[in-house]
C-alpha cells in the first residue's frame, strides 16, 4: 500500500507541474510574444492582420492550448502555425517534458490496477491509503476534477527552425485493422464483457478455431489532420516531412515572418467519396465476432 500511496503523491506532484507549465507557456503565447507572427485556420491565409487581430489570434491559440479540461463541444482539433521566442520554445520543451512524465505514471497506474477502461476517480481510489477518502473532493481540490486525458498527454511540436511551407491534408482512412491472437482476442473479450453471458459466447466462438488463427480487429477511424512541411537540412538541402498536424505548430521565430501556407478546409463527412474498392480482398465480408468487431483472415 506504501508504494501506492507513493505513487499517487507523484501523479499530483506531477499534474501540478503539468499545469503550472501550461499556464507559463500559454502566457508567453498571448502576452511575452504578443507581437510575434501567428496563424489559425480562422484566417486566411497570408491575409493582412492588425496588431489587435494578431494579439486575438494567439490569444485564441492559447486558450486553446491550456485546455486539459472536458469542454460543452469540446475539440482537440486547432490548425495553427505559431512563432516563438527562444524563451517561448524552452517553455514548450519543459512542458512536453511534463506531460511525458504524467502520461508515464498514469499508464503504470492503470496497469498496477489492471483496470484499462477505469474513470480517474477510480484509478486515484486505487492509490489511496484511506478507504474512506473522499476522492472527488481530492481531485477538486488539486484541480483534476473532471480533466481530460488525451489533452493532458498530447505533446506540442516544433517545427524545423529553416521552416519553408506548411501545407495541411486530410487522410481520410475509414478503418484501422489490427492482428490479434486467439489469445489476445480472449484477453479483450474478458476486459469489455467480463461476467455476462456475451463473454461466454465470444470464449465459445474463438475456440471453435485452430489456436494459431489470427484475426482482424477493425475500427472506424475519424479523419486525421496531417500537413507536409518543407525546411532545410543542415546542409542546406530541401526536407519534406508528412506530420500529424491537430494543434498549433511552433517555431522558433527567425524574423522573416510566417512560413508558406495551404490550408484546404474542412472535409464535409456527410459527402465523402466512396472508398475505392480493392482488387483483392484479405478480410471477409461479415465479422467473425461482431461485439469485438473481430474479422477472420481470407485463407
Amino acid at each position: 500500500m506504501l508504494n501506492s500511496i507513493i505513487q499517487r503523491i507523484d501523479i499530483l506532484e506531477s499534474f501540478k507541474r503539468l499545469r503550472s507549465g501550461n499556464d507559463l507557456l500559454c502566457a508567453a503565447i498571448a502576452n511575452a510574444d504578443s507581437s510575434l507572427p501567428a496563424w489559425e485556420e480562422s484566417q486566411i491565409e497570408h491575409s493582412p492582420v492588425s496588431l489587435s487581430d494578431l494579439q486575438e489570434s494567439r490569444r485564441s491559440l492559447a486558450r486553446h492550448i491550456g485546455q486539459l479540461w472536458y469542454q460543452p463541444n469540446d475539440s482537440l482539433r486547432l490548425p495553427g502555425v505559431i512563432a516563438c521566442s527562444p524563451n517561448t520554445i524552452a517553455l514548450l520543451q519543459a512542458l512536453n517534458g511534463q506531460k511525458a512524465l504524467f502520461e508515464k505514471l498514469m499508464v503504470n497506474l492503470r496497469k498496477e490496477s489492471r483496470a484499462p477502461g477505469a474513470k480517474l476517480a477510480q484509478l486515484m481510489k486505487y492509490a489511496s491509503g484511506r478507504r474512506d477518502e473522499d476522492i472527488h473532493q481530492l481531485l477538486q481540490t488539486t484541480g483534476m476534477s473532471g480533466i481530460n486525458l488525451s489533452l493532458c498527454y498530447r505533446r506540442f511540436q516544433q517545427l524545423p527552425d529553416a521552416i519553408e511551407s506548411v501545407s495541411w491534408t486530410w487522410s481520410m482512412r475509414s478503418r484501422s485493422i489490427k492482428t490479434l491472437s486467439i489469445e489476445q482476442a480472449l484477453e479483450l473479450a474478458s476486459q469489455r464483457y467480463a461476467g455476462t453471458e456475451v463473454l461466454r459466447s465470444i470464449q465459445a466462438q474463438l475456440g471453435t478455431l485452430d489456436p494459431g488463427e489470427l484475426l482482424a480487429l477493425v475500427k472506424p477511424v475519424q479523419p486525421a489532420l496531417k500537413a507536409n512541411i518543407v525546411f532545410k537540412d543542415v546542409e542546406g538541402r530541401t526536407v519534406r516531412k508528412l506530420i500529424t498536424a491537430h494543434s498549433p505548430l511552433f517555431y522558433l521565430d527567425n524574423r522573416q515572418g510566417l512560413p508558406r501556407l495551404k490550408w484546404p478546409g474542412y472535409p464535409d463527412l456527410e459527402n465523402l467519396p466512396p472508398r475505392l474498392s480493392r482488387s483483392k480482398r484479405y478480410l471477409e465480408k461479415k465479422a467473425f465476432i461482431r461485439p469485438l468487431n473481430l474479422y477472420r483472415y481470407l485463407q
